[in-house]
This record gives C-alpha cells, structure tokens and sequence, in this order.
C-alpha cells in the first residue's frame, strides 16, 4: 500500500498533521486533499486542546509542485486551483482550536503560505523561510500575499515577496512572523510545549478569544468591539469562568 501523504497522530489531547511526501514534502493536489480530510476529521473533536503542523524528515514544505502548476496553461483553471487551496489553508485560520506550525526545515513558497495560516509558528534555528515564485515569473497564490502584508505591513511584504529573498528564523521573529525560535530539531518539540501552555486554560475562553481575534481582524473595529463583549458576555456564564473567579478568589489554581 502506498504511504500517506500527509498523516495526523494524536497525542494527549494534540493533533499533529504531518506532510509527508518526500524529499521536499511539496503541496501537491494529492497532499492538498489529504490536509484536507484531516480537517474534516478533526473538526468539532472537543477532546483536542490543539493542532499542529510539521514535516516529516527535515524540511517542513518547499511549497507547491512546479511541475503541476506547469501543467495548468490558462488563467481560469489555475485560478481555480488557487482558490482552492486557499480554501484548505484558510481553514487552520478559522479554526476554533489552537493550530501551531512546526517549521522544522525549509518553508518555502506555498509552504510559507500555509505555515502564515496557523495561528501560530515556532522555527528551528538554521532553517530558511521565503517566497521565490517571484523568480518563475509568478506571486504566492495560496494567500500569501495577503496573510503577509496582514502580519508585517505592505512595506515588508513586499520587499520579501518582489525580491524573493530568504529570511532566517531570527528575522522572522523580529518581524513576529514566528513566535519561537527552537535548538536545530525541536520544533515539533516546542510546538508541542507551547500548545500545552495554552491546552491548560479554559477550553471555552480560547475559543472565544480566538473567535474575536480572528473574525474581528477582518471587520471595522466597531464591529469587532461588539463581537468581543458578546463573547465576554458568554463566557461569564460559563462554569468554567466561575470556576477561574472562585479559583482566583480562594488564592488556588484553577480546575479546568
């Protein structure tokens, strides 16, 4: 039987999908399918605290394969294929659980695109992280583009993507495009920590907290105010929320 190309384990309450499709693990159609029907299987799973994101082997993704995107001539088609992948991506951003990408080698091209739609990225050191569909004549389709210039401002958005050039971990981090830089080998490892820091609160209030963050972010402030104190309002009716306020009061960690 042929390997996967993408598989999720799961481990104490983290799911973890990881490409696999060899050497370059390349976000092929197969791949994309494959991402996607681990997220219809995972989604509404309340014993899942958070879903994270990796490679196997040493490189996280070099991004789409050129070689399908070669096949595909005319503008509507390859349209389509973008917002199609758009699609897939866009759901680890609209996901009411925690997603963490593990960038644990290369994160390249489409790779960066779907590595920018996580909630959240930790990096081993040593790796390299860039858009060079810049040099094949082309731009990030998979929303890249936009999840960038969101992140870092259009100025550096588009230094990044009309040059083509790579950044170090180090550079993402400044830019706060990854939020941890790990020892060589570890991102898995510290994603897995930094999921469980999270995993410990209020399953409850995370997922209002992400909702507020992520819907609001694309609506006019006003808007986004009234969506964050509706879910305030619910939460405060939550046992939960009475638990974190008895705990507080009593001087003891809470019971989640």
């Amino acid at each position: 039987m042929e390997e996967k190309r993408v598989y999720l384990t799961i481990e104490r309450g983290l799911g973890v999908i990881a490409l696999n499709n060899p050497p370059q693990n390349l976000l092929s159609k197969e791949v994309i399918l494959g991402i996607d029907r681990i997220q219809e299987e995972v989604a509404g799973r309340d014993e899942l605290r958070a879903l994270i994101l990796t490679g196997s082997g040493d490189c996280f993704s070099y991004g789409a394969d050129i070689r399908e995107i070669a096949e595909v001539k005319d503008a509507a088609r390859t349209r389509e294929l973008c917002l199609q992948g758009q699609q897939v991506f866009h759901r680890f951003w609209t996901s009411d659980i925690p997603t963490i990408a593990a960038l644990n080698g290369k994160c390249l091209g489409g790779g960066l695109e779907i590595a920018l739609a996580c909630h959240f990225r930790v990096a081993d050191e040593g790796i390299r992280l860039g858009f060079p569909e810049i040099r094949l004549g082309l731009m990030p389709g998979w929303g890249g583009t936009q999840r960038m210039a969101r992140l870092v401002g259009p100025s550096i958005a588009l230094d990044y993507v009309l040059t083509g050039r790579m950044m170090d971990p180090e550079r993402a981090l400044a830019l706060g495009i990854v939020n941890e830089v790990c020892p060589r080998g570890e991102a898995l490892a510290c994603a897995k920590a930094f999921a469980r820091r999270i995993a410990g609160k209020s399953r409850q209030a995370v997922k209002e907290a992400l909702e507020a963050i992520t819907w609001g972010i694309e609506r006019g402030l006003l808007e986004a105010l009234e969506r964050e104190a509706e879910g305030f309002g619910r939460l405060r009716e939550t046992p939960e929320a009475q638990e974190g306020l008895d705990a507080f009061f009593e001087g003891r960690r809470p019971r989640y």
